[in-house]
């Protein structure tokens, strides 16, 4: 069996904006444009982000919905500030993500192993630093109850959900719909039987789809196939 393997590398050697810094470049336009002068682009947008902010102008039910989705979001704050600091090449969302979760995890253990109703972190505790770049709101890093954990775990699930939603309909609506020209002679000579994906994005099916008919497609983290019910609420 011959077993094709592919991630973002992929979508981006065809030419698809589809890079964590490419889709944060994008947000914060889109922000910057139709929310908050405050929020501001990274560095000029790829041309096919160019094309998908006109869509967007047409587009007001889809434009309020991401921007309802990204303007109060804690992590992407968060996520803006860890790339200004770092710079582009420092854009590992998953493992800022679980270090984010790491650090509230231990402070978690450590208020239980204290038995107290309230917990005070270390003033050198990262958790301070981190509660503040998060700048999560009504929360003292002096005094961690059990009620602000639980009010901190779910902000943090709440924004995560949100962030993922914005970058399925970026995928959905524009990544998906991008035109591309010409096709990889290697992919087409492999002649996988087995194509695994980690990508959410079409391209493989969209481009290659006719190619191989006795391939398997598996798509290890979904794809965004759902065109979300999108209201102006």
């Amino acid at each position: 069996m011959k077993i094709l393997v592919l991630g973002n590398g992929f979508d981006l050697d065809h030419g698809l904006p589809t890079s964590y810094y490419d889709f944060m470049n994008f947000c914060n336009k889109l922000l910057s444009e139709y929310d908050s002068p405050t929020y501001i682009e990274l560095k000029g947008l790829k041309l096919e982000q160019l094309a998908y902010m006109e869509e967007l102008k047409s587009n007001e039910v889809l434009r309020n919905k991401m921007i309802s989705l990204l303007k109060d979001n804690c992590l992407f704050r968060y996520f803006n500030r860890h790339i200004e600091r770092y710079g582009k090449n420092w854009v590992d969302l998953e493992t800022i993500i679980k270090s984010i979760v790491n650090e509230f995890k231990s402070v978690e253990d450590e208020f239980y192993r204290s038995n107290q109703s309230k917990y005070s972190a270390d003033t050198e505790h990262r958790v301070h630093q981190l509660i503040q770049d998060l700048q999560l709101k009504n929360i003292d890093g002096a005094k961690l109850s059990e009620l602000a954990l639980s009010r901190i775990q779910e902000t943090l699930s709440e924004n995560l959900s949100d962030f993922s939603l914005a970058l399925e309909l970026y995928i959905y609506h524009f990544v998906n719909n991008t035109p591309i020209d010409g096709v990889s002679p290697d992919i087409v000579n492999f002649d996988a039987n087995r194509v695994i994906i980690f990508n959410y994005s079409n391209t493989y099916e969209r481009i290659y789809g006719g190619v191989h008919w006795n391939e398997s497609i598996d798509y290890v983290h979904g794809k965004a196939t759902q065109d979300y019910p999108i209201s102006a609420n």
